[in-house]
């Protein structure tokens, strides 16, 4: 996980929307979009749920609850964060 990616999934996360992540991270939509779907392929989890209206953070693997960013428990978070992080 780069700065870089890390930076698009947090603005993801707090605006919900690809759109408006992509551009105030100054990067096309797509760009966003296969960068983000790349993290999520390389950590083998969703870190986004989508649908054609929204896009929501997901917290834990195989949970079906959306979370606030920044509220996930220390035990869900080392599912998703490199050894590194935890």
């Amino acid at each position: 996980m780069t700065l870089t990616e890390l930076r698009y999934i947090t603005t993801l996360a707090q605006l919900q929307h690809f759109g408006q992540a992509a551009e105030r991270c100054n990067v096309s939509q797509p760009t966003l979009s296969i960068a983000v779907k790349k993290l999520e392929s390389e950590l083998g989890v969703d870190l986004f749920e989508r649908s054609k209206s929204s896009v929501r953070p997901v917290c834990g693997v195989g949970t079906e609850k959306p979370c606030v960013v920044g509220v996930c428990t220390k035990k869900q978070f080392a599912v998703l964060a490199p050894r590194s992080l935890v």
